[in-house]
């Protein structure tokens, strides 16, 4: 019988005989007594009565005796098993919590490059560990060092104001993982601060687990390096694993490269334990004694709690106290959790209710045989009458006992109580109610149910509720009220039916519990542990989740899923140029555009820097993935207004489809990042779809890299040469130099191809110094038979300017005055981005150029962030005007009107422009209108080999 039935019975007008015998379980000692009345009216003839009556009723006496005992007995066991069960679930709840809380560091790691010390301070104070975790000693956050960036790592922290800090134990090892945050950051923490972790062997085993598999793992029992000095206690460390962000994860030697750290917390366990057991039910500490053992070890070793310091489990219990053994599992863990009831446990049951039966029995036995030898002739009767008043005491007293006991849980309890009629009128509530909701007996008495009712639920959750209950006679769950103050709050209730024996409803019994503190905290743990603080987007985690489940549903409905993962393009540029804080607002503006592109049961989700996914479900056409991208670009293409700067960004977006082109997450997601990157090397502002076509052209795009480190020495380079003609005289002073690759097999590579391989190999310092010395050789020669003011344009790589090499700078100017050639013969072609934000390795090279007499020219203008003010600020010689303008010059276009601002522009600030990719006398004569200085293509020529260039160079010599 539950306690909310047991209240019940303490307002019924009758009592319920089925349900106290069911309480004490005494239906075989009535009928016993029964049967033997019948036995001594049968025999009472023919035996001596006053011997016969006084054995029977001794021996009546006995069994009520007995039954007494073992329903006693009973019914400590059973309360004994409802607190372990109770105690147990605390313990999983708790754990479970604390984890949650780790969860949440790590969310905060994830979602930032760099979390600041003051940050991780903010984090923790949010939580209020110290009211709502007390058992937790500090949240801590310890960093993966491998030996060779040790020292590294040292001085960074020395930097960070520590300069005494240093990890220990001391000596040469592996690996490190050494505590750098630990909240609150006391003085009794600060002894754990630089302590390596994976020196000590408990610790590191539980880490490994944790590394490999990815899952939060605890540690057997340790002594926590804040306890020196002080009384040791046993304690456990929890630690959750923290990857690299952006860094696969999915398999094991994918997650032991990219550890970053661990988020982790130590916790005491008798405070863990201690707190559990004074929450989990007033007076549980003090009639109950708890140990806690690792695994089923029990010995000193293993011993991880001992409520009383007296080793229960490793000695013979006492004879009057009972004992219990649960197990648990705690992260892959046993802890086996051994319960004793102390004296103060049986104290709380009538012991001596045996002894009075015992007692009375024995005196009515003998008082009943001496009235036998008086009344002879009555003695039937008599003996019947004391058998039925026998029956009757027994029945009485447990029933007054039950309802004594029933009154006392129910004012006692700490959970809110009140008990209405079959009307819904309330008839009655515990202090506990008061307590909760404000409405005192007065207030409450007489008045419906739902006076308290809050406006949260409508009236279909409520016909629900009702439904059930007059279904079942039971239901529980979550429901808002109000308190008498106005305040709203959350509830856990049960409610259960008390029937008449007619089957009608007598009484409603409710029992709740405020949640409305717990409820807000787990909200904000899973906020923080699956949402990116900065745009308020679903994170790495949350995000694969939603992938997951998206599989699922378009498993299941048949419709395809298309997963979109987009860069924004030189987001670098503007982040470095005004600021991470403004690049934060750009995130944010990005973040809002891209949600307003797609459907409410998409999602969008932020990886990490300027990393977003899009994952849109069961699409009905899958070109409709494609459309989506191409709006989630155009809307990013819009100017962003950032104070007072307005600035452009674009985004690379790659498109991979399931079941199309992987049944997996982790291969959606490479296929996804593949796509992604071949539409930023196609120059961004797209997207791609991937293709099965992409995974060979990454092989593809290894062996043409390993092809470019032999192409050198193997002359397979080769440089040629486009006339750039002066437009009012048709005569050529200029050429460009321009790189060609014949390969072997592939015949001649586009540079669009190799250049980029060459620049992020590095091979483009040697290539760009060959092309140099082979242009300023033909350039020599030239000048010395044909033209002697020709000019030739190198293109220079924005890696080459960055490098702080000699060959770039001092070295060209050596190699220009060995020739005899003056520095106006030289002409160097850089693209804008370089200007945008020139560091000094830049600026000293350009200025160098500029001394030495040799020009500079800016390539593609007009396609990047064009600003005047580096114009003016590098004293420019040549603007050249993208083929892109010059392809559309047609009247009435926007390019026509573009590229004669541009010309206008230039001319004003004293410089010269060429346009490239003329084809037509169309185009040529806009150009020729608009007073464009120079021209650049094949209306002209095409680049040709050196000789042929000579040639054309000859022959317009002669013009």
């Amino acid at each position: 019988m539950t306690l909310g039935k047991k209240i019940a019975l303490l307002f019924s007008r009758k009592s319920n005989p089925s349900g106290l015998i069911c309480l004490w379980k005494a239906a075989e000692m009535r009928s016993a007594i029964k049967s033997i009345s019948r036995q001594i009216s049968a025999v009472i003839l023919n035996w001596p009565v006053a011997w016969i009556i006084l054995f029977i009723s001794l021996l009546l006496t006995f069994l009520v005796w007995r039954s007494a005992q073992e329903d006693l007995a009973r019914l400590q066991q059973v309360q004994l098993e409802s607190r372990v069960s109770k105690v147990s679930d605390a313990v999983l709840r708790r754990v479970q919590a604390y984890e949650q809380v780790l969860r949440g560091g790590v969310g905060l790691l994830a979602a930032s490059d760099v979390v600041t010390r003051s940050e991780f301070q903010d984090y923790i104070a949010s939580l209020n560990v110290k009211e709502h975790y007390p058992a937790i000693q500090g949240i801590g956050y310890a960093v993966h060092i491998p030996a060779a960036d040790l020292e590294l790592h040292k001085r960074k922290m020395r930097a960070e104001g520590f300069p005494d800090y240093d990890i220990y134990p001391t000596g040469e090892r592996d690996q490190y993982t050494s505590i750098i945050y630990l909240e609150p950051f006391n003085l009794r923490n600060q002894r754990a601060f630089g302590f390596d972790m994976f020196s000590e062997p408990k610790r590191r085993a539980a880490m490994e687990v944790a590394r490999d598999t990815g899952n939060t793992a605890v540690s057997t029992k340790v002594t926590l390096v804040q306890e020196s000095g002080e009384k040791m206690q046993a304690s456990i460390l929890m630690y959750l694993p923290f990857y690299k962000n952006g860094k696969p994860r999915a398999t094991l030697e994918e997650r032991r490269s990219n550890l970053q750290g661990y988020v982790y917390s130590p916790f005491r366990l008798d405070k863990l334990m201690g707190g559990i057991l004074n929450e989990a039910q007033t007076g549980v500490k003090a009639d109950i004694n708890m140990e806690v053992y690792e695994d089923s070890q029990y010995s000193a070793e293993n011993l991880l709690y001992d409520d009383n310091g007296i080793p229960d489990m490793r000695n013979a219990p006492r004879s009057d106290s009972l004992a219990l053994t649960q197990s648990i599992t705690v992260f892959g863990h046993t802890w086996s959790l051994y319960f004793t009831t102390r004296p103060a446990f049986h104290a709380a049951f009538d012991q001596n209710k045996p002894l009075r039966f015992l007692g009375f029995g024995t005196i009515f036995s003998v008082l009943l045989s001496a009235l036998m030898w008086l009344f002879t002739k009555q003695r039937r009767r008599a003996l019947v009458q004391a058998s039925y008043m026998q029956e009757e005491i027994v029945e009485r007293k447990k029933a007054e006992e039950e309802l004594r006991l029933a009154a006392l849980m129910y004012q006692h309890s700490s959970e809110a109580m009140s008990v209405a009629d079959s009307t819904g009128a309330i008839v009655s509530i515990n202090p506990a109610y008061t307590k909760v909701t404000g409405y005192t007996l007065e207030d409450a008495v007489g008045r419906n149910c739902s006076l308290h009712k809050a406006n949260n639920h409508d009236r279909k959750f409520f016909r629900a509720m009702w439904d059930e209950i007059n279904a079942t006679g039971h239901w529980q769950g979550e429901i808002w009220n109000w308190r008498k103050n106005g305040e709203a709050y959350l509830e856990w209730t049960t409610v259960n039916t008390i029937y008449l024996d007619d089957g009608s409803v007598h009484r409603y019994v409710a029992q709740t519990s405020d949640i409305t503190q717990k409820k807000a905290s787990e909200k904000l743990i899973w906020q923080q542990a699956n949402y990116d603080l900065l745009t308020g987007l679903p994170n790495r985690h949350m995000f694969h989740d939603r992938l997951e489940r998206a599989i699922k549903k378009s498993r299941r409905s048949g419709f395809p899923m298309a997963l979109l993962l987009l860069d924004l393009d030189r987001f670098k540029e503007v982040n470095d140029a005004l600021g991470h804080a403004q690049g934060d607002v750009l995130l944010v503006e990005a973040a809002r555009r891209i949600a307003t592109c797609v459907r409410e049961s998409d999602t969008v989700a932020r990886l990490g820097g300027d990393e977003f996914t899009v994952i849109l479900s069961e699409l009905v056409d899958i070109n409709s993935a494609e459309h989506i991208a191409q709006n989630i670009i155009k809307q990013l293409a819009a100017p962003f207004e950032l104070l007072q700067d307005v600035v452009f960004v674009q985004a690379s977006v790659g498109i991979t489809l399931y079941p199309d082109d992987s049944l997996d997450v982790e291969t959606l997601i490479k296929n996804a990042d593949q796509a992604m990157y071949v539409a930023k090397n196609l120059g961004g502002n797209r997207f791609s779809r991937f293709t099965q076509d992409l995974q060979e052209a990454a092989e593809t795009r290894l062996r043409m890299m390993r092809d470019l480190r032999n192409a050198l020495a193997a002359n397979q380079l080769e440089v040629y040469y486009q006339p750039i003609v002066e437009i009012a005289t048709g005569k050529i002073y200029k050429a460009e130099a321009l790189l060609r690759w014949k390969h072997p097999e592939l015949g001649m590579v586009s540079p669009m191809q190799f250049i980029p391989l060459a620049e992020e190999s590095r091979l483009i310092h040697d290539i760009n110094d060959w092309v140099f010395h082979e242009a300023t050789r033909e350039l020599a020669s030239w000048r010395k038979q044909l033209v002697p003011e020709f000019q030739i344009s190198v293109n220079v790589s924005p890696v080459e300017l960055r490098q702080n090499r000699e060959k770039v700078g001092a070295h060209w100017i050596r190699h220009l005055q060995a020739l005899g050639l003056p520095g106006k013969s030289l002409a160097i072609e850089i693209t804008e981005s370089i200007l945008l934000n020139a560091e000094s390795n830049v600026t000293d090279k350009l200025h160098l150029f500029r001394d030495a007499g040799i020009e500079v020219s800016i390539d593609d203008f007009g396609t990047g962030y064009s600003s005047l003010s580096y114009l003016k600020k590098f004293d420019i010689d040549y603007l050249k005007v993208d083929q892109s303008f010059v392809h559309n010059l047609v009247d009435g276009t926007d390019d026509k009107v573009l590229c004669e601002a541009i010309i206008v522009m230039a001319h004003k600030l004293g410089l010269k422009v060429i346009a490239e990719g003329v084809e037509t006398q169309a185009q040529l004569d806009l150009l020729t209108a608009y007073g464009c200085d120079y021209a650049q293509g094949w209306l002209y020529s095409k680049a040709v080999t050196a000789p042929d260039f000579f040639a054309l160079l000859l022959k317009n010599v002669k013009l």
